[in-house]
């Protein structure tokens, strides 16, 4: 399928649905890498972590990329990102987040950033004299968490996210609203995947797998799933405890982040509580595009009109 042109319609499903579908059909190929993991302890077991790490020759500096809810290493979204990294010389890690390649072996949530504690800390990544995050749609919330403390690093130098939310509950009630049905069905078709075979391998992994079966909403997912496997009181405290929009005062580097006006599964009014009361938080608003889809040339006010990710790893290496 042909790239999409500017002269779509402006309507922010066409922009989240269109691209989805042409990616499917025609994935963006990622620079050449090779295969990267980790380990964490956990209450389960010892967790894998996955990955790929493209290092193009003399880079010193290495950006992290993190997808979103359902997705993986393998989102076309972080196939354009390295792409972008590659094209300057700066290496790139495409991970999973646990259990998202489909292994059953753990879930994730939007508050685990201590996993990036192991990804910056690993061996691999220890030539690199920088070290950047960049996160889409959930991705994007942990990267900005991982910002605000849930990381050490000193070579932690820049973070940037894409159409990231920052209070959970506005999002989730964004995505169960009945005009995200679409998107809602299909996050939830590859949740309740992952979470089968994670019960199939743990037979008494915390939670309820009928619910998780049955529910037709992200909250009641995250209620039957996430909230008994981490020990949350509730979807409410979940929701409270890992949202970043209250900790954006406490970033420790400079952070961007991308959203769009009209993204049809992070409400705006949201992401405009939160940052005007951050720290070092650079927002850029795009009256174009959906969740994570944009026009192949977007205007973030730094030189002509480019794609979006080749102008957000250059934000990051302009420190």
């Amino acid at each position: 399928m042909p790239s999409l042109p500017n002269i779509m319609p402006t309507s922010a499903h066409f922009w989240t649905v269109l691209p989805y579908l042409r990616d499917r059909l025609q994935p963006p190929i990622p620079p050449t890498g090779g295969p990267w993991d980790a380990q964490v302890v956990s209450e389960v077991g010892v967790v894998p972590l996955r990955g790929t790490l493209h290092v193009p020759p003399g880079a010193r500096d290495v950006v992290v990329l993190v997808h979103g809810l359902g997705g993986s290493a393998s989102s076309a979204y972080l196939a354009r990102a390295a792409r972008a990294a590659s094209a300057v010389g700066m290496a790139s890690l495409r991970m999973s987040q646990r259990g998202a390649d489909g292994d059953g072996a753990d879930l994730y949530h939007a508050g685990l950033g201590s996993d990036l504690q192991v990804v910056v800390d690993h061996p691999a990544l220890a030539p690199f004299e920088r070290i950047f995050l960049l996160g889409y749609s959930l991705g994007g919330h942990i990267v900005l968490r991982a910002a605000t403390g849930d990381i050490d690093t000193p070579r932690l130098a820049r973070v940037a996210a894409i159409c990231a939310p920052l209070d959970l509950a506005r999002a989730q009630a964004g995505i169960d609203a009945p005009s995200a049905a679409i998107y809602r069905k299909v996050v939830l078709r590859k949740l309740r995947a992952a979470y089968e075979v994670i019960v199939a391998r743990h037979p008494t992994f915390p939670g309820d797998p009928e619910a998780v079966r049955t529910t037709t909403t992200l909250r009641g997912f995250d209620a039957a799933s996430v909230v008994p496997r981490f020990g949350f009181a509730s979807v409410a405290d979940y929701y409270e405890r890992a949202s970043v929009g209250p900790r954006l005062h406490r970033l420790r580097t400079p952070a961007l982040l991308v959203a769009v006006r009209d993204d049809p599964m992070v409400p705006a009014a949201s992401i405009r509580t939160w940052a005007a009361e951050a720290g070092d938080l650079e927002l850029k608003w795009l009256t174009r595009g959906g969740h994570v889809h944009v026009p192949a040339k977007v205007d973030l006010g730094w030189g002509p009109p480019r794609s979006l990710e080749s102008q957000v790893i250059d934000w990051l290496r302009a420190v």
